[in-house]
């Protein structure tokens, strides 16, 4: 009996090692399946603030794909990165793709047409930040002609023109008939409005132009960046206006020497 007995102890025994064996391989799998090792796991890195081919650079040499997404931003240029997902640090397996919202630019507004308004009209829907008429704009300037087709007080030209498409929150400068009597009006703000529409308000305010024409390589082409006489000063019908147009360098040019230079 207690042969029997022992056999049993033992071969209980067997048993009870090889379950426990069983359970620890079992479990030691699990593990390696779920959890990588050291050398499989990928920090994610910070991609926002960089642009969207260094970011791609980057997440391949990581081994790492991409997802990305468009949104306005009114800071960010286009295909910057605003935002990722997962945040930088984050560790994961190797070819896991990386959420990147890339910044689509400004958002862009046509400005409506604000001709024969009455200005108080004009003013109060431009303060509202979030018209779907007014599309947000803001006044810039306002500046006084006379007029004797549109009444006192109503708004006889503005820049940007009516169509234009320009970013959210642009200002913009309004023009406004002072009647037909006064001979004397104030100059516009022109800087950085395009030649071909500040001739037009020029043409329409009875003035005459004179154009000049300065190396700017930082700015647009054909955009006004000075003008005599300065926005606010008094000017005449029939007066002339010199403004300053940016143009760029032609191939073998060279920019004039100054008088100093010269010399």
């Amino acid at each position: 009996m207690n042969k029997e007995n022992s056999v049993w102890s033992i071969i209980l025994k067997v048993l009870l090692v090889c379950v426990f064996l069983t359970i620890t391989v079992t479990s030691i799998t699990v593990f390696i399946l779920l959890y990588p090792s050291s050398k499989d796991v990928i920090k994610v890195p910070d991609l926002v603030g960089k642009d969207r081919i260094s970011a791609i650079g980057i997440l391949s040499k990581k081994q790492l794909g991409i997802k990305e997404i468009y949104k306005p931003h009114d800071t960010l240029p286009k295909d910057y990165v605003i935002a990722q997902n997962p945040l930088p640090c984050t560790e994961v397996k190797a070819k896991r793709r990386v959420e990147v919202t890339l910044s689509s630019g400004r958002s862009m507004v046509v400005v409506p047409s604000f001709c024969e308004l009455a200005l108080s009209e004009v003013k109060e829907n431009l303060c509202r930040m979030e018209s779907e008429n007014y599309c947000g704009l803001q006044v810039r300037s306002i500046s006084y002609t006379n007029s004797s087709i549109i009444p006192p007080n109503h708004i006889v030209s503005h820049i940007p023109i009516s169509g234009t498409r320009v970013p959210k929150n642009t200002s913009i400068s309004l023009i406004v008939s002072k009647g037909s009597n006064s001979p004397v009006f104030y100059m516009p703000d022109l800087v950085n409005t395009s030649i071909t529409e500040s001739k037009k308000l020029l043409d329409e305010m009875g003035l005459n132009l004179e154009i000049k024409e300065e190396v700017a390589e930082t700015v647009e082409q054909n955009m006004v960046i000075n003008q005599s006489p300065l926005a606010g000063k008094k000017v005449s019908k029939g007066g002339t206006v010199t403004l300053t147009v940016s143009v760029y360098l032609s191939e073998g040019d060279t920019v004039p020497a100054t008088e100093e230079e010269e010399k």
